[in-house]
């Protein structure tokens, strides 16, 4: 099976699509939704139509009278967008307060529920229950952006503590001594 190319203009239509900026009858009106101006003074709305018949052919999109919808393809190249974007800073001194996230989404969203998880994961928190993360580091307004970017603000909660039952294990996990 070939590597799916996506390049970085396609990227961005694909995170505007996602977060619903986008309508077909945008793209042949007058009112152009203003994300894309500076790609229109660029290279132009043809080039645009373009990207986003290369973005159908290769099954990212689907384009349905006066709506574009990602595909289950599109959705997990957004994801792996999301993921690539977010980014927790490690840097500084630890502050002795634990983070601690907490989610409960319900099954039909599972998908957004498991990429959540993936970022946790690949961002260094720490499970301690089943849908109860830790960090040591300063997330909130991170976690409040990419749960924005979900659709999961209601169903995350970011906590903070000074005391955890397991903190010495997790001051060893987190090399905070």
């Amino acid at each position: 099976m070939r590597r799916l190319k996506i390049g970085i203009n396609e990227k961005e239509i694909i995170e505007y699509i996602g977060i619903g900026f986008i309508l077909v009858a945008a793209l042949t009106s007058t009112n152009f939704p203003r994300v894309f101006i500076p790609l229109v003074k660029k290279r132009g709305i043809k080039w645009i139509k373009k990207l986003f018949k290369q973005l159908e052919e290769k099954r990212v999109i689907y384009l349905s009278g006066e709506k574009v919808k990602l595909t289950k393809k599109g959705r997990e190249i957004l994801d792996k967008i999301y993921l690539s974007k977010f980014k927790i800073d490690k840097t500084g001194k630890w502050d002795g307060l634990w983070r601690l996230v907490s989610y409960d989404v319900p099954e039909i969203y599972k998908h957004s529920r498991n990429t959540f998880r993936r970022v946790l994961e690949n961002n260094g928190f720490r499970q301690i229950h089943k849908s109860l993360w830790v960090s040591p580091f300063d997330c909130k307004e991170e976690v409040a952006v990419f749960c924005k970017n979900l659709n999961m603000t209601k169903n995350v909660i970011v906590m903070m503590t000074d005391h955890l039952p397991n903190q010495e294990e997790m001051i060893e996990h987190f090399n905070l001594k």
